[in-house]
């Protein structure tokens, strides 16, 4: 801008109205998608996501009606916000979570209805903290692999009503067959 070059570093609220767009590269040095960063993303099919992004806020992309895949093995996201990934109908099948991931918040991938068709996950060894909430709309989650050799915390924004008993982080997750943890921490994953 008038013969200066700026380094954009992140995206903020409503950066990005993205209508007739199939394929989204989002330019190298962008560390930060804020709420709702990308929207309007019904016809987008494939994100690009650089290898310095570090933290996907709540909501930040919405309306997600025909992405079938989130790769972010390339990046340096530690933070996925609520809702990060949002779609009306669900559309997602295959995620890749970065090694650098620590914090995954409720429903980070969302969909109203018949929820996300994803089927395995696996989260990686440096995730500590999930929301109990972490899992719904992943209804037809089959098989998930945690690579951390101890349990995460998990973590609920609103108290649980004692009255209500033990709470599941999978009960929307009526598919899920099979949870696989790192040898020999069995058992700290069912005390947990």
């Amino acid at each position: 801008y008038n013969g200066n070059n700026y380094k954009v570093t992140e995206l903020g609220s409503s950066a990005l109205q993205v209508t007739g767009v199939k394929k989204l590269i989002l330019s190298d040095n962008i560390k930060v998608l804020d709420d709702y960063s990308i929207q309007l993303a019904q016809e987008l099919e494939e994100i690009q996501f650089p290898s310095t992004l570090e933290v996907i806020n709540f909501y930040s992309c919405s309306y997600l009606s025909s992405l079938k895949e989130i790769d972010l093995s390339n990046t340096k996201v530690r933070f996925i916000g609520e809702s990060a990934f949002t779609t009306g109908i669900g559309t997602i099948e295959s995620i890749k979570f970065p090694q650098t991931l620590r914090r995954l918040e409720s429903h980070f991938l969302y969909a109203s209805f018949p929820g996300v068709p994803l089927k395995k996950m696996t989260l990686p060894a440096q995730l500590d903290t999930l929301s109990y909430l972490t899992f719904t709309s992943l209804a037809n989650l089959e098989e998930i692999t945690f690579e951390k050799p101890t349990p995460a915390l998990l973590y609920m924004n609103n108290p649980l009503n004692p009255s209500e008993g033990p709470f599941d982080p999978f009960r929307d997750s009526p598919n899920l067959q099979k949870i696989y943890v790192p040898v020999d921490a069995t058992k700290a994953y069912m005390d947990a």
